[in-house]
């Protein structure tokens, strides 16, 4: 049971690895003399996890795992979303573990994630033919430059609106 935003409370479901991690995190609260009264997650003092002290621990953990990107605790739902949807998990479901109220919410976090997944599938979907025997186009994701300079034409809905995550063009 997690309370989220918004002051709500929900059920999550965890894998076996993540109880296990848990477990031995467990294991060293007792070490460590944490009583019941310390929440489960905590720092080594003891204390409650502020947003402020996980904004400054994600991205030096990052760096010592020499990770080049900027990891961030909102980047972490993105990456569980992603690897929920990747191993088949329904939208629907994906949204409960997030904890959105909205469908549209539970969307737009999928649907900005992986555009060179949308191409891909569509590159390998019926083979390279349509139905009446012509060939499929083919598609490439756009380079930020053309992204931009398609996003600013008339009619796109975004005039002047850079939208480099969905730059996706038909080559023929």
């Amino acid at each position: 049971m997690l309370h989220g935003k918004g002051d709500r409370r929900r059920t999550v479901g965890i894998d076996p690895g993540a109880c296990e991690v848990i477990r031995l995190w467990i294991e060293r609260r007792r070490r460590l003399g944490f009583g019941p009264e310390v929440p489960l997650f905590c720092t080594l003092q003891g204390r409650p996890m502020k947003q402020s002290y996980m904004k400054h621990l994600l991205p030096r953990l990052a760096q010592q795992a020499r990770i080049g990107k900027r990891v961030h605790a909102h980047g972490l739902r993105h990456t569980h979303a992603y690897e929920l949807m990747m191993e088949g998990v329904e939208i629907p479901i994906i949204q409960r573990q997030l904890g959105h109220v909205s469908l549209a919410t539970t969307s737009v976090y999928l649907n900005h994630i992986a555009p060179r997944q949308v191409i891909e599938t569509m590159r390998n979907a019926i083979g390279r033919r349509d139905h009446f025997g012509g060939s499929v186009p083919t598609f490439r994701l756009a380079s930020d430059s053309e992204a931009q300079l398609c996003s600013q034409l008339p009619g796109s809905g975004k005039e002047g609106h850079e939208d480099t995550d969905h730059g996706v063009h038909q080559l023929g």
